[in-house]
């Protein structure tokens, strides 16, 4: 099941990280949270990346910062 999330590029973070958070407070307020990073390196039909990437449990959408 995929649920609710927020998707922003590395350009958008840079650019203004506190609207990115701001964003993820607002739409997950008061939630427990999955971080996962995301790459075009990803899953290909060609390769798998299966664990190769970031992805952080528990993370309390209060405290994202």
């Amino acid at each position: 099941m995929i649920t609710d999330q927020i998707h922003f590029t590395l350009e958008q973070w840079e650019e203004n990280p506190n609207k990115v958070l701001n964003a993820i407070q607002k739409q997950f307020k008061h939630k427990i949270l999955i971080v996962r990073s995301s790459s075009l390196e990803e899953d290909s039909w060609d390769s798998s990346q299966a664990g190769a990437f970031l992805s952080v449990a528990n993370v309390s959408s209060d405290n994202i910062k």
